[in-house]
Formats: structure tokens, C-alpha cells, sequence
């Protein structure tokens, strides 16, 4: 049991002449910004660049431990440094008074230094030279009652998880077997992982911790099965991983403080930037549902930042939010009337009008975006969508990438997750399609089935009608039509001169050839313009198959985006 006589919990941070918060009342003073924090759970949203990330880094500067009394799974130090987080800003970060952090709780009287807790804490910023660069750090203030600048001690973690691709493709990965996890802890990390990612893990798993050399402050925990490595694990696996880390390293530190005589646990702050970054949204509310339960056990403070839509509905409308509880707080920062506005609780509608609004303030529909293999497959979808009428709210995203790549790449980033991903027609030969579901099967997210309620929770990777390459599709079409075909009665047609005999006399003698049908489609561009209209009146099964389908998909998409689904 967790000793109730002593316990710290943040309760409020206040900011003034800082970054972001350093708006001026009427006087001219600066204004002061109030943060209010939840006991267990704050979770923090608002757009990019409104000082979410800043919050983090000030909390994370309060606490640390001492390495005697206890390190992280991964052999980090339980300590925060803004400085490690947030760099030096020459030309607009000053010195002087910045931030107070008022604590509560049951707190202990003196800590191992024999340094007074206080109820609250101030900081003030200072310039130092460090080697040949310049740290601007906050430093807690020296007062009657606590004369020392150092921080208090109490465990603090700071987690940045924002890396948008999987541990394997960092320049250099150090595997290290030095950290060892006990089989329990062990055991409790692959439940939750299992859990949160609905995925059975097998007997034979094992675990690493991963040092990339390229993200310092990205000691992640690898998952290693029977069927891939550590270094195969995607970005959701990762981040999930260190996640679950440092949630069990403040349960390993309660244990063993807790054992041990004349020591005692009292609670700490975890800070998680970017929690829903590369998880998909079913796997965001498993772990926000495993967070919270976790920091009530453990009396573990912990606030994330976030800009998932779903996760803040899930919140917002799963977990009573109101100002009773002060156990789970949600808090949005918005700059829509010009000057940082602080906003405690506020419903999922003022939310999603606000994260969607435009520079001019006018709320704009969000788009979908769309990730096809190249220009000829938006060609193709861009027409079907045309000719049947759909009034979809599409963003294509201009890309050239192969079957493969596309697989690798949806599953290794959270950004993804609500991208309409169609694939070209020839994807539905089996040998293709059997190299897609290898590239997803770790993922329990992405699928080649067909979209329909068994699926809802899923993506559904759609596949363009027709079964050949697209330039394959329009030239056998051609070949195989009547030379007195409505087509080539259009009157561009007509006016170009164009017949089915002509076509097929001055086509290339290896027309047969892929490659040389993908020159013809080029240099035919606009008359295929015109025979894909036919094509696609001419294949009405296949064509409304694929219509039905991408509907569905579209529709399952715009429900979580805020936008109006279609019939």
C-alpha cells in the first residue's frame, strides 16, 4: 500500500514572461497565466506552437531523484532538465522570474539533504555557458524556509514522442543486454503491450532496451518474438514500449523504496509529449484507460500533451470531466481571439471548432487525405470519384511510392492513421498481395479485407478496380473494343481524328511491353482522359464494388475527423 502520510502531487503551475505567456494586462504588467493540473491525469491539447511542449519541459525541471535511491528500467535518472528539452532561444529568452509550481499533498518534511519541502516553489531563469554553447536553465529560488537552489527531490521523467519513424531506421542502434527487467516486471509489460495493441505475443518473447544514436532522449524497450526482432518494431510499438517503461519504473522504485527501511515513496510525475503519436485511436484509448488506473495505483502524476481528435472525445465523454474532479483534468490552450486563453475541461465541440479553424476564422471542413502509388493512380481514382458523383473532402497527397513502401511506411507513424490508402489494381495478384500483409502483419490496425462492420475498428487498404496495371487497362480496352464504340463517336475524339484502326496501326510493335504501354499512356494523355469515362460505364460491377467499398472507408474516417459522412 502506498504510505498516504506522505505523497506530492503538482497542483497548479503559474508562468509569466515566457515564450508564449508573455502577454501584458492593461497596466502593462505581464500578464499571469494559471496552468491547473489533475492529481493523476492532465491531459494538455491545442494547436502547434502555443506552448504545450514548454509546459511539459518547466514541470519536467522541478524534480529529481537521486541515483542511490533508484533508476529507471532503461538505466535513465528520474530527473527533468528544461534545458535538455527545449533549447536556448538567443534572441527572445530572458532572465529573471518565470514560473511558480505549488505542490500538495501530504509532503514530507525535509528531504536526504535536509532541505525543506515547500508548498510552493519559485524559478528564475539564468544564462550559463556550457562548453562552447549556452544552456538557459530555470533555477529554483533560495527563500527563508528552503535555502538551496537545488530541485526537489522527487521522481520526474520527461518522454518526447514525437519521432516520426521506427527505431530500426536510426542511423546506429545499440541493443543493450546490460539493463535486465525482472521476469514480473517483464510479465506486466507484455500483458499491457499485448493488451493496448491487440496482439498475442508468443512464448518465446523477449525484450531489449534500444539506444538510437540519433534521438538521445529515445530509449525505447524492443519487443523481440518468434516472428521479428527488436529492430522491426514500428514507431507504435516503440513509443508504446517506453511508455509502458517508465509507467513500471515508478512501480519499481514504489517497491523498492517502499522495502527498504527509513525510505519511503512519495508518488512522482511522469510527462509524455505527443502520447498518440504513431498509435492508432483504439490503441490511444487502451493506454489513456491503463494510464489512468496506473497513476491512481502508483500516485503518479501524469500530464501528455495530444492533438488526437478521438482520444480527446474518448475523454471528454467517457470520464465525467467536470470541476469535482480534480483527479482527471483536461486543459485546451487556444489563441483564437489573440491573446493565449487557458480553457479547463471544455466540451469536444468547442475543441474540434477550434482545432479545425482556419487563419481567417472561418471553420473549414477538414480533408482526407489520400495516399495512391503514384500520379496515374490518383488519375484513375480522381475519375471514379468524378464520373459516380461522390462528394468527398479529399486531399491528394502527391507521392510516387511502390506497394511495399506504402506498407512500411502507414505502419510506422501515427500520421497516417486516418489516410485513405489505395492501392493500384495489379495489387490484387496474390504474389503482391501476400508481400502487403507481411509489411502489416505486426500491425493490428491496417487490413486488406474488405471494409464492412467485422472491420469497423480497422483501416481498410483499398485496391483500384481493374486487376492489371492502369496503363494495361486502358489499352486493352481499346484493343479490345468495337470500332464502333461510343467513344470513338466523342466528338474530341472526332475532332482529333481518332478511330480504333489508327490507335492500334500506330501503336509501338511491343505494345505488349509494361513499360512501353506506360510511354503510350503519356504521350496519349488526353485521349485517355476520354476512354477512361467509357471504361469505368463499361465496368459498373467492379466500378461499384469499389465504390461501395471506399465509402465505407471514407465514412468510417470522417467520423472520427469531424466531417459530415455521405450516403
Amino acid at each position: 500500500m502506498i504510505r498516504e502520510d506522505t505523497y506530492i502531487f503538482i497542483e497548479k503551475i503559474t508562468i509569466q514572461d515566457f515564450r508564449a505567456f508573455s502577454g501584458k494586462e492593461q497596466n502593462n504588467n505581464f500578464k499571469t497565466y494559471t496552468f491547473e493540473l489533475g492529481k493523476h491525469i492532465t491531459c494538455i491539447s491545442g494547436h502547434n506552437g502555443i506552448g504545450k511542449s514548454t509546459i511539459l519541459a518547466m514541470l519536467s525541471n522541478c524534480g529529481e531523484l537521486k541515483v542511490s535511491d533508484g533508476r529507471l528500467l532503461n538505466g535513465d535518472k528520474f530527473s527533468g532538465e528544461y534545458s535538455e528539452i527545449i533549447k536556448y532561444d538567443e534572441d527572445h529568452d530572458t532572465t529573471g522570474n518565470k514560473c511558480s509550481i505549488y505542490f500538495g499533498g501530504n509532503l514530507p518534511d525535509c528531504d536526504s539533504q535536509g532541505n525543506q519541502y515547500v508548498k510552493r516553489l519559485d524559478f528564475r531563469a539564468a544564462i550559463q555557458n556550457d562548453r562552447d554553447k549556452k544552456r538557459y536553465r530555470l533555477i529554483p529560488k533560495k527563500t527563508e524556509e528552503r535555502n538551496t537552489e537545488r530541485k526537489i527531490e522527487w521522481p520526474t521523467y520527461y518522454l518526447g514522442l514525437s519521432r516520426l519513424y521506427p527505431i530500426g531506421e536510426s542511423e546506429n542502434v545499440e541493443i543493450n543486454k546490460t539493463n535486465k527487467i525482472n521476469d514480473s516486471i517483464k510479465q506486466s509489460i507484455f500483458k499491457e503491450y499485448s493488451k493496448i495493441l491487440n496482439t498475442d505475443l508468443d512464448q518465446n518473447t523477449t525484450s531489449n532496451f534500444i539506444n538510437p544514436s540519433d534521438a538521445k532522449k529515445k530509449k525505447g524497450v524492443g519487443i523481440k518474438t518468434e516472428k521479428y526482432g527488436v529492430l522491426s518494431n514500428s514507431s507504435g510499438q516503440d513509443n508504446l514500449g517506453q511508455i509502458l517503461t517508465a509507467v513500471f519504473s515508478f512501480e519499481n522504485l514504489k517497491n523498492n523504496l517502499e522495502s527498504c527501511e527509513n525510505s519511503y515513496y512519495a508518488g512522482g510525475i511522469l510527462l509524455i509529449d505527443e502520447i498518440d503519436a504513431t498509435l492508432h485511436p483504439s490503441a490511444q484509448n487502451k493506454l489513456f484507460k491503463f494510464l489512468y488506473k496506473k497513476s491512481q495505483e502508483l500516485n503518479l502524476q501524469i500530464v501528455f500533451t495530444t492533438h488526437s481528435l478521438s482520444l480527446l472525445e474518448y475523454i471528454t465523454k467517457s470520464h465525467g470531466l467536470c470541476d469535482r474532479n480534480r483527479s482527471l483534468v483536461l486543459q485546451y490552450l487556444t489563441n483564437g481571439r489573440g491573446k493565449i486563453e487557458i480553457k479547463t475541461n471544455p466540451t469536444i465541440d468547442e475543441i474540434k471548432h477550434d482545432l479545425l479553424i482556419t487563419y481567417t476564422g472561418i471553420l473549414e471542413t477538414p480533408k482526407i487525405d489520400v495516399i495512391t502509388e503514384d500520379d496515374v493512380g490518383r488519375w484513375l481514382l480522381k475519375n471514379i470519384i468524378e464520373q459516380k458523383q461522390l462528394p468527398l473532402s479529399l486531399n491528394y497527397l502527391d507521392c510516387n511510392f511502390g506497394y511495399e513502401e506504402i506498407s512500411k511506411l502507414i505502419v510506422g507513424s501515427s500520421i497516417f492513421i486516418n489516410c485513405l490508402v489505395v492501392f493500384d489494381p495489379d495489387i490484387s495478384k496474390e504474389e503482391r498481395k501476400d508481400k502487403v500483409k507481411k509489411a502489416i502483419e505486426n500491425n493490428a490496425f491496417f487490413t486488406l479485407n474488405q471494409p464492412s462492420n467485422e472491420n469497423k475498428n480497422k483501416r481498410c487498404l483499398l485496391i483500384l478496380p481493374g486487376g492489371e496495371p492502369i496503363e494495361t487497362i486502358i489499352w486493352n480496352y481499346i484493343k479490345d473494343s468495337p470500332e464502333n464504340h461510343d467513344m470513338y463517336y466523342n466528338h474530341q475524339m472526332e475532332s482529333q481524328g481518332v478511330t480504333k484502326r489508327n490507335l492500334i496501326e500506330n501503336a509501338p510493335e511491343d505494345i505488349k511491353n509494361l513499360k512501353i504501354q506506360k510511354n503510350w499512356f503519356y504521350d496519349n494523355r488526353s485521349i485517355c482522359d476520354i476512354v477512361i469515362k467509357y471504361w469505368i460505364n463499361d465496368n459498373s460491377d467492379c466500378i461499384d464494388n469499389f465504390v461501395k467499398d471506399l465509402k465505407f472507408e471514407y465514412n468510417k474516417i470522417a467520423s472520427t475527423m469531424g466531417i459530415k459522412p455521405i450516403d
